[in-house]
């Protein structure tokens, strides 16, 4: 088992996990076992007669299996006298004694009336400073901006409508608006202040965190001082012969009190048979070794190996006048007349020797079942009869004396909860009053300073921000902005304030500021004299600048909820940028598309010429229009015509550039248009028929007609070759093929009479050199039938014949 599960600890504190079973007595925590059973391992002494009777009684056992058994419950009868005992013994020492020191902790850990009441008269007219102190800066830190929500709210009701009115001086009373918020007080001040002395030890153990509630750690403090940090179950009980983890050795007095008198020994009772057995096995015992040295029960029998030798006379066949045999035998002679003998075996004598066999249902393995099976069932009932006897023995005096050292350690909890108690109770009442007091003397100071801030200053806000350029409506780049403002002055003094309008988009050092004179409780407006800063040339068209006003004046700044700032977020124009641009492809064969581009003028004024557009396609060449100058507001989607494309280049790449606008020679903005593409396989169908029916004149960067012919041959193999395994017996996903698109092509240029000689014999070239790509032999006849479309002199060939080519 792991650490974790040795320390066997439930989570819980002191009295709120008190089990009922041992409000006033004690009960065993092991399954099965009463501490008012009466267990008698003696009365089992002839044990054998009942585990044994079965194999007694069964016809198919005989004497050796009788000694396995009678040898297996002797085996369990010494196991269960040592290490049953042993588990009793020790199990009953644990759990009596962390019983014990449950019960004897709750009748001492809980502090009484008396000695409550000595460490609150010891405390009685004490000032804990650090209560005062911190119920002081709890106050500092709750009222820094108690005062001037208020404030700020009467002077603002305090303004004048014009400046012809008389300035006022509001109310000073705060009486109304006072409230000392609700706080109980700091009730930890005992753990706060380090009383009792430190806790570092127990934390440093890992008994308890530092974050833990002080009556835990003052717990685990007293165990400390009561047993040390290092004492373990193994200095109370002592060491028995177990068969379970020996983890119960280890166990800290911390692991015990923590535990409040329930432990988890599920994995420590007396049931489990597999342990004692595991044990026996492999232990060096003379009973174990012989167990170990079971042999198979063997018995003699005689097995035939072979015969003794005769010797005999060899017989051959009798042969008539033509050399055939006649079905009759005699002796056969040598050269020299002499008969002629063998070896033979003779089968009246056969030979042989002595083996052996295991006895049926007597092999080791058969007797080691009959003395494990003994073993386990006489353990069981005999380890319950001695567990229980040393444990209802060990777990009397066990408990006693764990109530000694339960009663110990409360004594010292006691004392710790009624010192922690007392002093936890004044701190809390000490730093609340000390709350109060700071708290009212501080908004009195704070109400008091910010009043006077009001009355002597010019305490200005900003009401509105808004921004003044070139007049035309919109914000370019380059151009020279100044702020326009609405203010208010809180305050009872007029005087100068400083105002300043800055951003990241402002060309270095251009931003400025400006000094305006603020008349006293008015509300004002503000427009710079001149410009307080000028946008970069460097923006584009569409970006965006974050610009910041500020006002800052003798006492402005000091009272946070005023604002002094404001911002504003403005969109980078021009007077006639490209919005929008899409392009359209026309005609794939004529090379032919158009780029629509729109352009707009979000300004308040027309734009003083014409608009020019260029577009540069990605074919390298670049296309232009021009519009005529553009009204306020006025949109236009301005066609640029885009000619003499190869359509190759169309039909690989697609189309598609970047759209840009000018007026007078300046650049607006630049934006990429949208892409325009056609499917590969009908474009290059309907290119390759249009040069063949003479409809169309554009060859590309191909001088002749019969070259790009060639060209697109060969880009219709390539293309057909990709597509080659499809069913070409499945006119629908024929139609999806390269193969599909020429012959829609074919046949609308057959039905209209626009296919003359030359065009239906390169259609046959085609279909011959389609052919070839054929290279296996499923689905080849149904592919040659489409190609019979173009040419319906297309033969089959052998795919030997294929393969020549």
């Amino acid at each position: 088992m792991n650490n974790k599960k040795q320390r066997l600890l439930v989570a819980a504190f002191l009295m709120s996990q008190a089990p009922a079973v041992i409000a006033g007595y004690y009960n065993s925590s092991i399954e099965g076992i009463s501490l008012d059973g009466i267990y008698t391992p003696e009365n089992l002494s002839n044990i054998s007669k009942t585990v044994c009777k079965k194999v007694y009684d069964d016809p198919n056992m005989d004497k050796e299996h009788t000694q396995m058994c009678e040898r297996g419950v002797q085996s369990a009868q010494r196991m269960a006298a040592v290490y049953a005992a042993g588990e009793g013994t020790h199990l009953g020492c644990v759990d009596g004694y962390q019983q014990g020191l449950y019960r004897g902790f709750n009748m001492t850990s809980n502090p009484s009336v008396d000695i409550l009441r000595e460490e609150q008269r010891a405390l009685k007219g004490v000032t804990i400073e650090n209560a005062v102190a911190l119920g002081k800066n709890k106050a500092a830190q709750d009222s820094r901006y108690s005062t001037e929500s208020e404030i700020i709210s009467r002077f603002r009701d305090n303004v004048r409508n014009d400046a012809s009115q008389t300035v006022t001086t509001p109310s000073k009373d705060y009486s109304d608006v006072l409230r000392v918020p609700r706080f109980e007080g700091f009730d930890d001040g005992y753990s706060r202040d380090g009383k009792g002395g430190s806790f570092n030890d127990v934390i440093n153990a890992g008994w308890v965190s530092s974050s833990a509630a002080i009556g835990k750690r003052i717990h685990a403090r007293a165990v400390a001082r009561q047993f040390g940090l290092r004492s373990s179950l193994a200095d109370k009980c002592s060491s028995t012969p177990i068969l379970f983890d020996k983890g119960l050795h280890t166990v800290s007095m911390w692991d015990l009190f923590s535990a409040y008198g329930e432990y988890n020994f599920k994995d420590y009772g007396w049931k489990s048979t597999s342990r004692a057995w595991n044990k026996f096995k492999a232990s060096d015992e003379q009973e174990a070794i012989a167990y170990r040295n079971i042999q198979d029960v063997r018995e003699a029998y005689q097995y035939k190996i072979g015969y003794h030798q005769k010797r005999v006379i060899v017989e051959v066949d009798v042969l008539d006048a033509n050399g055939q045999p006649t079905g009759e035998k005699e002796p056969k002679k040598d050269a020299n007349g002499q008969y002629v003998y063998e070896e033979v075996d003779d089968l009246n004598r056969p030979i042989f020797e002595t083996r052996y066999r295991t006895v049926s249902g007597k092999s080791a393995q058969d007797l080691k079942d009959v003395y494990a099976d003994a073993f386990s069932e006489s353990y069981r009932n005999l380890a319950k009869e001695h567990f229980g006897k040393a444990f209802v023995s060990t777990h009397t005096m066990a408990r006693n004396l764990g109530e000694d050292s339960g009663k110990a350690v409360g004594l010292i909890v006691a004392r710790d909860l009624a010192k922690q108690q007392a002093y936890d109770e004044v701190y809390k009442a000490q730093s609340a009053t000390s709350f109060a007091k700071e708290y009212e003397n501080l908004f009195v100071s704070s109400w008091n300073k910010n009043f006077e801030y009001f009355v002597n200053n010019p305490m200005v806000e900003i009401t509105g921000f808004d921004l003044s350029g070139d007049g035309n409506g919109i914000f370019t780049r380059g151009e020279s902005l100044k702020s326009v403002l609405g203010l208010r002055n809180l305050g009872l003094k007029s005087g100068k304030i400083k105002v300043s309008l800055d951003s990241s988009s402002f060309e270095a050092g251009s931003a400025r500021s400006e000094y305006v004179t603020a008349p006293a409780a008015l509300n004002f407006t503000h427009k710079s004299a001149s410009a307080q800063g000028k946008l970069s040339n460097n923006l584009s068209v569409f970006d965006s600048a974050f610009l910041v006003v500020s006002i800052d004046g003798s006492d402005i700044k000091k009272v946070y909820e005023l604002k002094s700032t404001d911002s504003k977020r403005i969109e980078i124009l021009d007077v006639a940028p490209v919005y929008q641009a899409d392009t359209r492809i026309n005609s794939v064969v004529a090379g032919d598309a158009t780029v629509f581009v729109t352009v707009k003028n979000p300004s308040n004024s027309e734009t003083s010429s014409s608009v020019d557009i260029s577009v540069a396609m990605n074919d390298g060449r670049t296309y232009t229009a021009t519009t005529s100058a553009l009204k306020a507001g006025e949109s236009k989607r301005v066609p640029v015509r885009v000619t003499g494309l190869d359509p190759l280049f169309i039909i690989n790449q697609g189309l598609s550039g970047k759209a840009t606008s000018k007026v007078a020679g300046r650049v607006m903005n630049s934006r990429v248009t949208s892409r325009d593409s056609v499917d590969f396989d009908t474009a290059v169908a309907d290119y390759f028929n249009s040069i063949l029916t003479n409809s169309t004149t554009n060859f590309g960067d191909d001088d002749y007609k019969e070259d790009r012919v060639e060209t697109l041959i060969s880009i219709i193999l390539t293309a057909t070759e990709r597509q080659i395994d499809i069913d070409w017996d499945s006119n629908s996903r024929v139609a999806t093929t390269m193969i599909g698109a020429l012959q829609k092509e074919y046949k609308a240029s057959a039905a209209a009479g626009k296919l003359n000689e030359e065009a239906r014999e390169t259609y046959k070239t085609l279909a011959q050199e389609l052919e070839g790509l054929y290279d296996d032999t499923f689905g080849y006849k149904d592919y040659v039938n489409q190609l019979k479309v173009f040419n319906g002199d297309l033969e089959t060939r052998s795919k030997k014949d294929r393969k020549k080519d």
